[in-house]
């Protein structure tokens, strides 16, 4: 599950921990807490063992791919099949699945946004590149803008040092067959 706006941070999930709400039949599951050490890099909380029956992974997404100040918490369930069968529904409905994996989780909607999904990683990978790009190139840039003083010097200019294709970072499912190129356009842009 995506939490885009970070309703329930990686804090609350912890929290939720420290309180015994993960506890399932009176007995505590493990967890363990990986920190960035403040580099905004994003944090990593698990619930369970990689060696048990099902492990929560909460982590800082947006930051993972590059957003420091993003919100976005992903929840991501990792069943395992050592002392059950795993059924194919999983597939099927994997929010419901996610959902029941603790009762604390019950806030979880049974609906992947595969799509959403899709644009909220573009848009990270955006910033990050737009991040690098300003660091690495923006000195150049500033000085581009001031030879070239009308606007179409400046997109001619651009033009000629344009490469066609896409960086790895926003090389991203579902974004382009599903989106217009204007409704991407508004969803990317929003934050310029």
């Amino acid at each position: 599950h995506d939490d885009f706006g970070g309703s329930h941070p990686l804090s609350w999930a912890r929290e939720q921990f420290d309180t015994g709400e993960f506890a399932r039949g009176g007995r505590p599951p493990k967890g363990e807490f990986i920190d960035d050490c403040g580099s905004n890099d994003g944090c990593t909380f698990y619930v369970g063992k990689n060696t048990g029956n099902q492990t929560l992974c909460v982590y800082e997404k947006g930051k993972q791919l590059g957003d420091k100040a993003s919100p976005w918490v992903r929840y991501e369930g990792r069943f395992g099949n050592k002392y059950r069968a795993i059924p194919t529904d999983v597939l099927r409905r994997p929010g419901e699945f996610l959902a029941g994996m603790f009762p604390v989780l019950s806030w979880i909607s049974g609906v992947a946004e595969k799509f959403a999904t899709a644009v909220a990683k573009t848009k990270a990978g955006m910033q990050s590149l737009a991040f690098h790009l300003k660091r690495q190139y923006g000195k150049l840039l500033h000085f581009a803008q001031t030879i070239h003083q009308t606007p179409d010097e400046i997109a001619r200019w651009v033009e000629s040092v344009s490469r066609s294709g896409l960086p790895d970072k926003l090389k991203v499912p579902h974004v382009a067959t599903v989106m217009s190129a204007a409704s991407l356009r508004s969803q990317l842009c929003a934050s310029w």
